[in-house]
Parts: structure tokens; sequence; C-alpha cells
């Protein structure tokens, strides 16, 4: 799935994003490829990954930038 980051705490490791069904998934620094990756990213950044749904809610999984071409 496709979406864009909402809000994003660097400093403490998670952050936010909107997927292409409206919903809001969590994303933690150790969720994205490679991981080196998190300090990359900013809000309103196009990312991909896999949606999951845990007991504490909706998370993002295999997080990765989105090319351009996407």
């Amino acid at each position: 799935m496709f979406g864009t980051i909402v809000r994003l705490l660097l400093a403490k490791g998670f952050g936010f994003a909107r997927g292409e069904d409206g919903g809001v998934y969590f994303i933690h620094a150790k969720s994205v490829v490679p991981r080196t990756d998190f300090e990359k990213l900013y809000e309103g950044q196009r990312v991909e990954f896999t949606p999951s749904t845990t007991a504490q809610g909706l998370r993002a999984e295999e997080v990765r930038i989105a090319s351009l071409e996407n």
C-alpha cells in the first residue's frame, strides 16, 4: 500500500502515515527498510508499506521510501 507521512517524531523513533485507504498507520523506526532510511523520512513524503492490524491499532510494516515512478 502507498501512503503519506503525516507526523514524524525522529527523536522518539516513530511516526504515522495515512494510507490510500484513509487509515492512519503507526510507523516504528525498526519497520523501515533499510533501517537507516528512517532518518531520511519527512512529513508529506510518499512511502510504500505492508499494512497490518495489531491489538494497538493499524501498523505499517516493511516501510520503504516510494520511488518517483510509483
